[in-house]
C-alpha cells in the first residue's frame, strides 16, 4: 500500500517505539500489526490522532499475540513435565 510520507515516518516510529516495548516479537511482525492496524484507518478524514489510536490498537493486538504464545509454551512445558 502506497503511504503519504509523513504517515510512513509515524508508522516507522511507531513501529520502532511498540519493538522497544515488545522486544520478544519480531520485527517484522511488529510492522506488519502496525501497517494492518493503520490500514484499518485509510478511510478516516481526521488523521491527526492517528498514530495514538494505531498505537493503542497494535499494542493491544501485540500484547494478545504474546499471551497467546505464552499459554502455548506453558502447556507445552506442562505436558513435557509429565
Amino acid at each position: 500500500m502506497k503511504w503519504h510520507p509523513d504517515e510512513q515516518e509515524a508508522m516507522i516510529r511507531l513501529a520502532d517505539r511498540l519493538g522497544r516495548r515488545f522486544e520478544h516479537v519480531a520485527a517484522e511482525t511488529v510492522r506488519a500489526v502496525v501497517e494492518e492496524v493503520w490500514a484499518g484507518f485509510i478511510d478516516c478524514r481526521i488523521r491527526d490522532y492517528l498514530p495514538i489510536l494505531v498505537e493503542r490498537a497494535a499494542g493491544d493486538r501485540l500484547r494478545s499475540l504474546t499471551d497467546r504464545a505464552a499459554a502455548q509454551q506453558a502447556r507445552a512445558d506442562y505436558a513435557g513435565a509429565s
